[in-house]
């Protein structure tokens, strides 16, 4: 018959402190049965010698690992995040010459909520203590094309090869994910290629960055491109996203397609929120900014201090912007308050901004004028948009008035 030690019970009862770990200077009183629980390098010593006393560790250590190894004993997790990155090795050798891992996942010792920002650290921290990572790997590959590039380079290309497996992979296009692979620089990724959904200048690229040897096991998909004469992309479920880039129509974007997608004022059925500073009585509602057809029907105008701003909630969705539309107001109705500069920034959160565009420009100072602008660097997902105007108008005053405004970039629909 196996004896196992409740958790429940270890944190509730009272021991004999009948056993003492030595670590440098300091040492750790407790009794055999907690060093059992701690450890299974203790529970087997105990198993051969019932009269062992004491345990001293090899590993360079320091004391400050004495408070964690007690919680350990005691059946209670700890938090790995509250251990400097530093030193998180040191710990890991300390456990390992315990034979301790298998603590960390039994008492949920990490239970940080995975973001697009943290998800890389955690898979590393979790792989470093032996902790299943199925979570994060699939975290990782449905939210691929959002996490920052560098982020992903720096993963070892055995978890690169389980992110890319994983039915959940979301990319934001093949070329993109082609120029990975070769800035990756591992022809183990090749045979994860959809060659299909490759244009010429990829497979150009391709076949001049990585010797012929290196694609022997992508030769069956190469060959099948050549000869299939009917390609078909519209299966490919790793593509999750809405291309809407600017052509020919200032006004046929994000918000545009928002309309059409839902049937109405993406604003009115709760799909966009649209939040003003000081928003003007004599303005039309701020909902008509993305109405593709009441944009039509007026102005808008706020603002009368400095910090003047109006922020975009896509709520469910992300946006990568690399461009957008402003049309100038009717100068009879706001005095000629034509913009001279401003600023575009994005948030995940709503809280924390970071700058998506800024210009200055004199190309809105003229009546009921629209302009697309280029986003002057790439952007990343973001679900928040704030505008403010970074210079008094043309009228000396903080008043921002314009007549409408369009975005345009990749959207993706969150999970």
């Amino acid at each position: 018959m196996e004896i196992t030690l409740n958790i429940e019970g270890i944190q509730r009862l009272n021991f004999e402190k009948n056993f003492v770990f030595h670590m440098g200077k300091r040492n750790l009183q407790c009794s055999r049965a907690q060093a059992a629980f701690l450890s299974k390098t203790c529970y087997q010593l105990f198993m051969s010698d019932p009269t062992i006393e004491s345990f001293t560790f090899q590993t360079n250590t320091s004391e400050i690992y004495l408070p964690y190894l007690e919680k350990l004993m005691n059946g209670f997790s700890i938090d790995l995040n509250s251990i400097p990155s530093d030193q998180l090795n040191t710990f890991r050798d300390i456990l390992h010459e315990l034979n301790s891992l298998h603590l960390l996942s039994l008492l949920q010792s990490f239970n940080e909520t995975i973001t697009i920002e943290n998800c890389i650290s955690i898979l590393e921290k979790k792989t470093l203590f032996m902790i299943d990572t199925t979570e994060e790997i699939e975290f990782i590959s449905s939210h691929f094309y959002e996490i920052e590039k560098d982020q992903l380079l720096s993963l070892d290309v055995d978890h690169l090869i389980r992110i890319v497996e994983s039915p959940k992979l979301k990319l934001e296009n093949e070329s993109l994910f082609c120029s990975f692979i070769i800035e990756y620089n591992n022809p183990l990724l090749l045979s994860y290629l959809e060659y299909k959904a490759l244009n010429i200048h990829d497979l150009k690229n391709l076949f001049q960055h990585f010797s012929f040897s290196s694609f022997e096991r992508s030769w069956p998909l190469i060959v099948s491109l050549i000869t299939e004469k009917d390609v078909n992309l519209e299966n490919l479920s790793r593509y999750d996203n809405i291309q809407l880039f600017y052509k020919d129509s200032l006004f046929d974007g994000v918000f545009a397609y928002l309309y059409n997608k839902t049937d109405g004022n993406p604003v009115l059925n709760n799909t966009v929120e649209i939040t003003t500073t000081d928003w003007r009585s004599n303005s039309h509602p701020s909902s008509n900014i993305v109405d593709p057809i009441k944009r039509d029907e007026g102005n808008w105008y706020f603002g009368s201090t400095n910090n003047g701003t109006i922020i975009f909630n896509l709520k469910d969705y992300r946006l990568n912007l690399n461009g957008y539309t402003l049309k100038s107001h009717s100068s009879s109705w706001a005095n000629g308050c034509f913009l001279n500069s401003w600023r575009i920034e994005g948030s995940n959160d709503g809280k924390s901004w970071e700058e998506v565009d800024s210009k200055s420009s004199n190309l809105l100072h003229e009546n009921l004028k629209a302009v697309y602008f280029q986003c002057n660097s790439k952007s990343h997902y973001f679900q928040y948009f704030r505008f403010l105007q970074t210079s008094k108008n043309t009228n000396y005053t903080d008043h921002i008035a314009l007549h409408s405004i369009e975005f345009f970039g990749v959207l993706i629909k969150k999970n």
